[in-house]
């Protein structure tokens, strides 16, 4: 009797922990597809505010998220939105939009393996940055300039720069600040 009541035990637990895994299952599933939906919808929200934008700032900062949004996966649509962010931004002498679209551009670019044109932009988006003083886009910069140099195994190069972005930001104002601590850009 004890090995019928055992059997019956383990075959019970193993029923139960099937259906649990299917109910997980079924859960996690439906959150992706939630998560897919509300991302294509916030999408397709900012895709319809730029065509309804006029031409000034808004719209930069408007291209210049949807340029964020597409970075990794689609490196070529982020190109195009980061170059008419750029295009306007120059257009209405607007800076910090222009270090944004140069950054996106400068990481859809390294997704896409053109080091030599992200590293172009690098470093006009790094003298940009350190003659308006703006430490964020200064690190920034250094982010696509290590990415670029350590993808194409230029090491020496990549941590010479890597180097100089910690030295930067542990005389800013950013010295507490997560995202820029350690050596994030050199993947350790």
């Amino acid at each position: 009797r004890k090995r019928i009541g055992i059997y019956y035990s383990t075959t019970l637990s193993f029923i139960l922990m099937r259906h649990f895994l299917t109910i997980l299952m079924l859960v996690l599933c439906s959150s992706i597809a939630y998560a897919q939906q509300v991302y294509q919808f916030h999408l397709d929200s900012l895709k319809h505010a730029v065509e309804v934008a006029s031409e000034d700032t808004n719209k930069v900062k408007l291209l210049n998220e949807l340029s964020s949004l597409y970075v990794w996966s689609y490196a070529d649509t982020s190109i195009s939105y980061s170059q008419q962010a750029l295009n306007l931004a120059e257009k209405l002498n607007y800076e910090p939009g222009l270090l944004s679209a140069q950054y996106n551009m400068g990481l859809a670019l390294t997704t896409m393996g053109n080091y030599p044109r992200a590293l172009d932009l690098g470093f006009k988006q790094l003298a940009i940055a350190q003659r308006r003083n703006d430490m964020v886009s200064v690190l920034l910069s250094y982010v696509v300039i290590v990415i670029c140099y350590r993808e194409q195994g230029d090491y020496n190069n990549a941590l010479s720069y890597n180097r100089e972005a910690q030295r930067v930001q542990e005389h800013s104002y950013l010295k507490d600040n997560l995202v820029f601590r350690g050596s994030f850009l050199t993947g350790r």
